[in-house]
């Protein structure tokens, strides 16, 4: 529904009125029954909570599948709004959303958390034998 917004990215206050803007649309299409397909990734968890339909259905699955096929949560950690288990709250969401007057620095901070996470869990030793992977993926999915 939102292609491009033009502002001067030097301006705060115009950074800051678009972000209320954008923010404010992606509101406004959910009341007519609309939302975005996909958005840059400041607003990635904005976006994938405008999908609540049938008490968040949709969202559970994601998570269901993502933790089953990355148990260790390392593959593209929040893309699209779907993280890890250890990044979600009590609530099946996301730690950290996008909220009024958000500027990516949070979103930021926590794609360098993870991004070191990452490197740690790789460096950690070699991944077990597929067999033995596609087993547990198997098991998490029953």
């Amino acid at each position: 529904m939102i292609n491009m917004m033009y502002f001067d990215r030097q301006n705060d206050k115009e950074r800051q009125d678009t972000n209320r803007l954008f923010v404010e649309l992606v509101k406004l299409a959910r009341e007519q029954g609309y939302s975005e397909y996909r958005a840059h990734i400041d607003y990635m968890d904005l976006v994938a909570e405008q999908y609540d339909f049938n008490g968040g259905s949709l969202m559970r699955m994601n998570e269901r599948v993502k933790d089953a096929l990355d148990p260790r949560g390392i593959l593209s950690p929040g893309k699209q709004g779907i993280w890890p288990e250890r990044y979600r709250d009590g609530k099946g969401g996301a730690v950290e959303r996008v909220k009024e007057g958000a500027n990516g620095a949070e979103v930021g901070k926590k794609q360098v958390q993870i991004a070191s996470e990452k490197e740690d869990q790789v460096e950690g030793g070699k991944e077990a034998d597929s067999n033995q992977w596609w087993r547990k993926v198997a098991q998490r999915l029953k």
